[in-house]
């Protein structure tokens, strides 16, 4: 009864299944970002916690060792003025503070090392763990999800997301345990020495408090929009990277540029925002500190007139609160970082914990053994999530018979390859069901329905592999018998065996490597791989030449033998013999039955027929001898243009030629293929190897700071400000010596005078470095925002203005340039902003700390600059030890983000091969070699953070040390030996800051060699330059003897000589066998790649002479495969043209058939195409990318399969709209369709790189060669 009404209220209201709607967070718990913690996790917390407590309580003891040691020198000054001085009581007093500093900096640097030990390793163990999560969930979801979801945006939550998280989760995290210990014993200790002069301190606290808190809460609600607009930046570099060829063919690089720049300008206002709060908070700490220090010392003092504290005392209460706001000041920015990963962790574990409606991992459902093959679709009604308002079926019924073949035909967009995905259970019907012998798939395992089922699809997605492995994705456990077999059926086998490593080559990414036909092939192998008892084929041979696809057909149908077989077709010659046809129109059934009984019925189908059909040769005179004469002249010119011989030799040979044909007709034929040897010969002896690759230096800060030329003014007053506010500490132990003194000398006013002054330069000194630190802070923070961003539009617009070979090879493939884009360009930042100002701090500190030490106590300051310098020595050995170990870390990272960005981008292929747990364990896999190593650089990571944490102990133990013979030797007095020490020391502490952010120095330093290595990559055809010649061109396309191989497999001639002439207005056709270099030939033209022999004319002229951006203007492309962006239809269509009117828009949409869908859509032209394209059918993007190419009035016009998506109808249409585009232009067209180029001017058939027959449609049918076969195998009737 429930499910009764269940499906009545469905069937009633047409509404959409969806999952309750679940609260976005715009910030994750600390809860839930440790939600995958196990044992040994909360031991490395708990651990982390306890020793870091431990560590920030034995810092705060430093307090109580001072105060014994301040009291022993004091003593031993007032005793020296005296003239009573007692080496031996003072050594005594003073070695044991000394021996406790030691045994203190000890426990200092063991428990600083484990600690942080503990939460770079937690880090790690937890950022993989949430990495392989998110990862495994993204492949999990179901389409409509990806419908709203854009592929760019998911993956830079996987590369630059995930690095919030880490640093907010890792060593950011752990300091605050011991900046919090440090505060509270430091507190506890200055309460235990003078309750009164700590209350007078604790006044102060709000100051130190009330601004950063306000900064930090603003920051907080700053850094969502930040993460949104992250991920916008991502999306929009996938997206372009991913089209690059597209963008190129349109000029798009500019306006590509410019939408990426406009969302990083609106980082970049965000960051410079958080970086002036930040400055903000941290000058209201500094002011607080030292007004606090005037008040506190003032009152101090008193305190010692009085006889309440001793001297002593007043320094040690001093340390311990200044110790405790000190640490304050170092846990604020870390907070801000923390605040930063739970907001970026939110939108990720959002994904995680999302359940999607269709569930492809699930257990759940029925498992079916035994399969006949039966499909029947009830009454189904379906409109996309995406598109509510636009129904696809409405009402569709039919039951397909087991082991049959049942072919769909109709119009684009008219629900078609929707059936398919309601098979697939890609998505849900919103009424009605389909079932598989009887059983409904909503209750049938997801896994368990597709592994029933192969699908080849429209746009065949593989993988940047080998093609063994890309054949695994259909079945793991195929023996290599078993491929043969499959790629022999799909009439693969033969290309394969010519690829340099056969079936081990790998394809790049995309499949780049292979031309259109050759991907298709592929995937029809790697379906057959799965011997599916449910074949789907939604256009499988829309991209073989008719040859291929007859082999093809045969053994499909061979293969569907015993198994149901669905095909979608719009060349209706691969679908006549299929057992029922159904005709769709407007999402219903009109028409349905065989080919022969469809014809007899003159409707719909009959008309479709009749607009594919061929037409016959001619019965006119072609004499024979033309056709031998032609063919013979065709060769000669060509051999003409050859280096191997002289032009008299030639015609020589031609004219004996002549006589042997008359006389001995099988002697020519010898001699013709003896020349064709001596050709082959001469053509290999030509090719040659380009340079290996150049490697670039590794960068240096002096390297980033030239690059950061337009913000030296900026950095300059940055600069000078960051000495002033490095100047404040060293001043400060001038002012705080001069209180050593006048506590130990002089009469109770004297030391009262000497704390008021003290008090005033306290103040001044704090006004001068909220001044200083707010705006040093705020220029370099927005110095860095930037940089980063100029860096980031560099990168991309280097990226965009790259030729065809640069995306060709695997480590520039869209994956791994997006993961620099995202990650690499902001960690420079950290070597340049707030970072760098800490950096020149310290520097400008240390340095006016020694000329201060000097000044009092040359014998006793080179002790404090050996401690300084060994530390120093450390930190360098490290920091180079950690760049190799990063350089090559991030190398071998990249291989497995390269898959995941891959899988995610081809998540619809992964699905309905039911690999996504394939995918997964290769990219847990790949990263096991990283983590691993990640954590070994965490471990040495520790070791220079406890070395700066231990070090004011370390110094102090050796520097009072060797003070105390330096005062036994009669060489200084207690008083200098405490005024050198602090003022290296008090200067020093500026270095704990910059050990704080050393980590992120040494991964600015390895992510900018990486990107100036890319910045220097010079393209050979340089797509933004404003060189060379620009004509107006008249439309003359000249195919000079060219040679080509793609760079990638130079060994592998593409073009052998290609030899053709488009002339001014007409339309030249190339046929051909998939691989035989016709879509090459579009490359070349378009000027993706150069020639590697011969030449590409243009009215004469050589295209390397013409500006290569001038003349993509002149030339408009329409692909075999349409990439559309995430625009617009409008924008789309104008997408090479930005400048259109509405009235020009609308008249290419009309010209391309594309304006009737368009306006049926419920927002028209404003609709959203989605990512690539994908709010859209594949006839309604080839119709688009139709109207794009002819908005632009082009002279030449490039059709790669311009038609192949569409149906028959629209085809029609679409071809006649072209023929009246084509007129007073120059058309270079490719098809294998050969009803849709039979009206060219010339057809030139193409074999193995070379033109093998040339002519109209009637020469070349009475020539009865290559062009005949492969129209007699498209004929219909």
């Amino acid at each position: 009864m429930t499910k009764e009404r269940r499906g009545k209220s469905a069937d009633s209201s047409l509404q959409l299944p969806e999952k309750p709607a679940v609260k976005t967070e715009d910030s994750a718990s600390f809860k839930k970002l440790f939600r995958y913690a196990v044992g040994f996790d909360y031991f490395l917390i708990i651990a982390g916690v306890l020793l870091g407590l431990a560590q920030g309580g034995l810092n705060s003891a430093n307090g109580m060792i001072f105060r014994h040691l301040t009291d022993a020198l004091i003593e031993g000054q007032v005793l020296w003025d005296a003239g009573k001085f007692d080496y031996d009581t003072f050594e005594y007093n003073s070695l044991i503070a000394i021996q406790n500093y030691a045994m203190f900096g000890g426990g200092v640097f063991v428990l600083g090392f484990l600690s942080m030990c503990c939460w770079h390793t937690l880090s790690t163990r937890q950022i993989n763990i949430i990495r392989n999560k998110y990862f495994e969930s993204v492949l999990r979801q179901d389409m409509a999800w990806f419908d709203k979801n854009q592929t760019g945006a998911l993956t830079t939550k996987m590369s630059e997301g995930m690095d919030r998280i880490k640093d907010g989760m890792g060593d950011k995290l752990g300091v605050l345990p011991s900046f919090l210990a440090q505060f509270v014993g430091g507190m506890i200790v200055a309460f235990y020495l003078s309750w009164k002069m700590t209350l007078v301190i604790l006044c102060f606290v709000p100051l130190f408090f009330g601004p950063m808190a306000i900064c930090s809460k603003i920051i907080s609600t700053i850094t969502p929009h930040e993460q949104k607009i992250h991920s916008s930046a991502g999306a929009v570099a996938e997206e372009v990277i991913g089209g690059i060829r597209t963008v190129i063919a349109f000029n798009g690089q500019n306006r590509e540029v410019e939408r990426y720049g406009g969302l990083l300008s609106k980082l970049t206002k965000l960051g410079t925002k958080k970086a002036w709060l930040t400055s903000l908070g941290m000058s209201f700490v500094m002011l607080a500190m030292f007004v606090s220090m005037a008040v506190s010392f003032y009152f101090g003092t008193t305190l010692v007139i009085n006889g309440e504290i001793s001297p002593g005392t007043t320094f040690a209460v001093f340390w311990a609160v200044i110790g405790g706001t000190f640490a304050v000041g170092q846990a604020a920015p870390q907070i801000g970082v923390i605040l930063g990963a739970k907001s970026a962790a939110a939108p990720i574990f959002e994904i995680i914990d999302r359940e999607p409606l269709i569930d492809s991992q699930s257990s759940e459902g029925v498992r079916l053994n035994t399969v006949r093959g039966e499909v029947e679709y009830h009454d189904i009604h379906f409109r996309y999530p995406s598109r509510p308002d636009a129904p696809i079926l409405r009402g569709v019924s039919l039951k397909i018979q087991p082991g049959t073949h049942v072919a769909l035909v109709g119009h684009s967009g008219c629900g078609k390859s929707t059936l398919v995905s309601l098979l697939l259970r890609y998505y849900d019907q919103e009424k009605g069901k389909v079932t598989i012998d009887g059983v409904d798939v909503s209750t049938v395992n997801i896994e368990s329905l597709r592994n029933l089922v192969g699908v080849v699809s429209q746009e065949p997605a593989l993988f940047a592999d080998s093609i063994e492995n890309n054949l695994r994705l259909g079945r793991e456990n195929i023996s290599e018998e078993e491929m043969i077999r499959v790629c022999k059926a799909a009439n693969a086998h033969d290309f394969v065996m010519k690829l340099p490593q056969g079936y081990k080559s790998r394809i790049g990414d995309g499949g780049v490597q292979l031309s259109g036909g050759q991907k298709q092939r592929i995937a029809i192998a790697r379906a057959l791989a799965r011997d599916p008892k449910i074949l789907l084929l939604d256009e499988a041979t829309s991209a073989l030449d008719t040859e291929s696809e007859s082999i093809v057909q045969a053994a499909l149908e061979k293969a569907g033998a015993g198994r149901t077989t669905i095909s979608i077709a719009h060349r209706l010659s691969t679908i006549k013999g299929a057992d029922c046809i159904y005709v769709f129109e407007k999402g219903l059934i009109v028409e349905s039955g065989t080919h022969e009984q469809l014809m007899g019925m003159k409707g719909h189908y009959a008309q479709l027929v009749k607009a594919q059909e061929i037409e016959k040769e001619k019965d006119i005179d072609v004499k024979q001898e033309k056709g031998k004469i032609d063919r013979k002249k065709m060769f000669f010119n060509k051999w003409k243009l050859s280096v191997a011989f002289s032009t008299t030799s030639l015609n020589k040979i031609e004219q004996d030629i002549d006589d042997l044909e008359a006389s001995e007709p099988l002697l020519w034929q010898c001699v013709m293929f003896m020349f064709l040897c001596i050709i082959f010969l001469s053509i290999q002896s030509f090719l040659q190897e380009e340079a290996s690759e150049e490697k670039a230096d590794p960068s240096s800060l002096w390297t980033i700071i030239q690059y950061a030329r337009e913000e030296w003014c900026m950095l300059i007053f940055g600069v000078l400000l960051s000495i002033v506010r490095g100047m404040t500490f060293p001043m400060f132990s001038i002012i705080y010596g001069q209180m050593f003194n006048s506590l130990s000398t002089g009469t109770d006013e004297d030391k009262l005078n000497g704390a008021r002054m003290n008090a005033i330069y306290f103040t001044l000194i704090g006004c001068s470095a909220f001044i200083s630190t707010f705006i040093s802070g705020y220029l370099f923070g927005r110095a860095g925002e930037f940089i980063t961003r100029r860096m980031r539009i560099s990168l991309f617009t280097n990226i965009v203005t790259q030729d065809g070979e640069y995306f060709d090879q695997i480590e520039h493939s869209p994956g791994r340039l997006t993961t620099r884009l995202a990650s690499d360009a902001p960690n420079i930042r950290a070597a340049i902003d707030q970072r760098l100002a800490d950096v020149l701090q310290a520097a400008s500190s240390i340095i006016a700390a020694i000329i201060i030490a000097f000044t009092y106590g040359p014998l006793m300051a080179p002790i404090g600059i050996l401690t300084a310098g060994t530390l120093v020595t450390i930190q360098t050995l490290v920091a180079k030890y950690l760049k190799q170990k990063g350089q090559k870390d991030a190398v071998k990272a990249e291989e497995p983000a390269r898959l995941a960005t891959e899988a995610i981008e081809q998540h619809k292929t992964v699905a309905y091969l039911t690999r996504e747990r394939h995918f997964v364990a290769e990219f847990i896999k790949g990263m096991e070699g990283p983590y691993k190593r990640t954590i070994i650089r965490g471990v040495i990571q520790s070791m220079t953070y406890s070395l700066h944490l231990s070090y004011v102990f370390f110094n102090f133990a050796a520097a009072y040390r060797y003070g105390v013979w330096l005062v036994y030797v009669n060489q200084a007095t207690p008083y200098i030996v405490f005024q050198v020490i602090e003022a290296l020391n008090v200067a020093s502490m500026s270095l704990i800051s910059f050990g704080t952010y050393f980590p992120e120095y040494v991964r600015a330093r390895l992510s900018a060699g990486l990107l100036f290595k890319m910045l220097n990559l010079t393209p050979s055809i340089d797509s933004l330059s404003d060189e060379g010649k620009k004509p107006m061109l008249k439309g003359e396309i000249k195919f000079a003897m060219t040679n080509f191989a793609y760079p990638a497999r130079k060994e592998h001639l593409v073009l052998r000589n290609m030899d053709f002439v488009a002339k001014p207005g007409q339309t030249v056709a190339l046929v051909g066998p998939s691989g035989c270099g016709k879509s090459t030939t579009i490359q070349l033209v378009e000027r993706f790649y150069d020639p590697s022999r011969g030449a590409v004319l243009f009215d004469g002229m050589n295209a390397k002479d013409i500006n290569v951006k001038h003349l993509r203007s002149q030339i408009a492309l329409v692909g075999q495969e349409p990439t559309l962006f995430n625009y617009s239809i409008r924008e789309n269509i104008a997408y090479g043209c930005p400048d259109a009117t509405e009235h020009q828009i609308e008249a290419a949409a009309r010209l391309a058939n594309a304006h009737a869908f368009i306006t049926s859509l419920p927002a028209g032209y404003d609709t959203i195409v989605g990512e690539r394209g994908g709010q859209l059918s594949g006839g309604q993007k080839q119709r688009v990318a139709i109207a794009r190419a002819v908005i632009l009035n082009p002279k030449i016009l490039l059709l790669d399969e311009a038609t192949s998506a569409l149906d028959t109808e629209s085809e029609k249409i679409v071809q006649e709209a072209l023929e009246k585009a084509r007129e007073g232009r120059t058309c270079l067209v490719i098809a294998h369709r050969l009803s849709s180029i039979q009206n060219s001017d010339v057809i030139v058939v193409c074999k193995d790189g070379r033109v093998i027959e040339r002519g109209t449609h009637q020469e070349l049918l009475s020539e009865r060669g290559l062009y005949a076969g492969l129209i007699e195998r498209q004929k219909l009737d």
